[in-house]
């Protein structure tokens, strides 16, 4: 309580001020790192009771989203550093209505016939494209446009199938609903 009888007074006493000439200097110190312990602690209530009634519902959405955009039939296999997958031609993932990136028209192309390309990239217009041996991921902010590139020798030996996905996102949603 001595706290908040002690800001109550930095605010309007200037008695205190006068006191602080005959306290040390740790007295200072410890005001402050506590003022601001309790600023903080302010702000994280505030915004834990304003983002965690929306993060709920976005996780509860992750599980129905790959359900939505996942091709049922496609299966993807990363094995020795190249992508194989049973589409004869590039799959494109259409962006879903709820999820809008300006500029961009697909959510994702996977093209595994052809090696990637920064080209074939930017042609696809899409958020990721994974082709023979690499992922690229787009990322942009409001200054400029910048794409990630992942070599696909970085990357373990795996196959996904429209159920695999779905296993991860509700591993996903779990693990994000047990943080919340």
């Amino acid at each position: 309580m001595t706290l908040f009888r002690t800001i109550a007074q930095s605010i309007y006493s200037p008695l205190l001020y006068h006191e602080l000439t005959n306290k040390p200097f740790s007295f200072s110190w410890k005001y402050f790192f506590k003022l601001v312990f309790c600023c903080a602690l302010l702000i994280a209530v505030v915004l834990s009771i304003k983002t965690f009634p929306a993060l709920n519902s976005s996780v509860k959405g992750i599980e129905s989203f790959v359900t939505v955009v996942y091709p049922p039939d496609l299966v993807i296999t990363l094995q020795d550093g190249k992508a194989q997958s049973n589409a004869k031609e590039a799959v494109t993932i259409p962006m879903p209505p709820a999820f809008v990136v300006p500029g961009v028209d697909n959510l994702g192309v996977i093209n595994t016939s052809i090696p990637f390309s920064f080209e074939e990239f930017q042609k696809s217009n899409a958020l990721f494209f994974l082709a023979q041996d690499a992922l690229g991921v787009g990322k942009s902010n409001d200054i400029q446009q910048k794409i990630e590139v992942v070599k696909l020798k970085d990357l373990p030996p795996i196959t996904l199938t429209k159920d695999i996905v779905q296993s991860l996102a509700q591993s996903a949603a779990t693990f994000v609903r047990y943080l919340l």
